[in-house]
């Protein structure tokens, strides 16, 4: 995990897009905002904007998701820069715990 925090962390605070692999299915391309400890599960959670490709979750795209970092492997940190996504709110609550964030 600590190879895939220090990734995701890059990622962040150098704003560039990222892709990986979630539950060793599927990868996307994701603008990754922000890094947090969950308040009630701890779990250590990545929120994301997703622009491109299909959403097996069937909301629109472009929108926000949030994946637990245990699932993810195969970093990649793509040379594109990405700008801050509309309402992404970097003083929300749920970042209190935050690890890295925009």
């Amino acid at each position: 995990m600590n190879n895939t925090l220090e990734a995701l962390t890059k990622a962040i605070k150098e704003k560039k897009v990222i892709e990986f692999d979630y539950k060793l299915e599927w990868t996307r391309l994701w603008n990754s905002h922000a890094i947090y400890r969950h308040i009630k599960t701890r779990n250590i959670l990545l929120d994301l904007y997703q622009t491109k490709w299909y959403s097996s979750s069937n909301e629109n795209i472009p929108w926000w998701r949030e994946f637990d970092i245990n699932e993810i492997s195969k970093i990649n940190i793509l040379s594109e820069v990405f700008n801050v996504a509309n309402w992404y709110n970097r003083n929300s609550e749920r970042y209190n715990n935050y690890i890295a964030k925009i």
